[in-house]
């Protein structure tokens, strides 16, 4: 009597038991599943952290020793504008809200978000607009910049953040309103509650601060 042995299922080839590099690539240029989104935020969010981080170490050094000249007074104006976008736009925004996109289907008992394809939208355009920002203060722009094509190219990059960020939010309040299974709002997980309440209030404020930012560009 023999005995085969097989390591794979009969049907099983060696191009569908492993996906290539550039598979997975695409499947995350494509993807509209909420933890892969959930997860994209959070890692870029914990990129911005550390942008974050390697600035305030400068401008601690800089307020620490008041004759100190690691930056010009020019430059320390526009890394302290960098580290308030970074810290609210670039870390404390995408990372909640990753946390929420990662987390919510699963205390909501559901497959994925409500708009799944407006929350992808949301989360590409953020990263573009991120970079935007970026490369307008590398171009010496930001709001008390002295080239003003790049000025408002910052402007430009903080618009579309801010609308990435509501879109986002809109995707999470989407999700607690239709995919409740029939209950009520009092009745649904203390999470989902709370993320709603989070995603309205991200709604209604994120316009403010682009409106101070070009004022405040507008006037230096």
């Amino acid at each position: 009597m023999s005995i085969s042995v097989s390591g794979a299922p009969s049907g099983a080839t060696p191009s569908s038991l492993a996906t290539s590099p550039l598979q997975r690539l695409a499947g995350w240029l494509t993807t509209i599943h909420h933890a892969t989104l959930g997860v994209s935020l959070l890692v870029a969010s914990a990129v911005w952290l550390v942008v974050v981080t390697a600035i305030g170490v400068v401008l601690g050094f800089e307020r620490f020793d008041a004759g100190g000249t690691v930056v010009d007074a020019d430059a320390f104006v526009q890394l302290f504008s960098l580290h308030r976008f970074a810290l609210v736009f670039g870390v404390a925004g995408p990372a909640m809200l990753g946390l929420v996109v990662w987390s919510l289907p699963a205390q909501l008992q559901a497959a994925n978000l409500s708009l799944p394809r407006l929350a992808a939208f949301g989360w590409w355009s953020w990263l573009v607009g991120s970079a935007i920002v970026l490369v307008s203060y590398l171009g010496n722009g930001g709001p008390g910049g002295g080239d003003a094509q790049y000025v408002e190219t910052y402007l430009l990059g903080l618009g579309i953040v801010l609308v990435a960020l509501a879109v986002i939010a809109v995707s999470v309040a989407a999700t607690v309103l239709t995919r409740r299974n029939g209950r009520a709002l009092g009745e649904v997980p203390v999470g989902a509650f709370a993320a709603l309440v989070t995603a309205l209030g991200l709604v209604l404020t994120l316009p403010s601060p682009s409106a101070r930012s070009s004022t405040s560009g507008s006037t230096m």
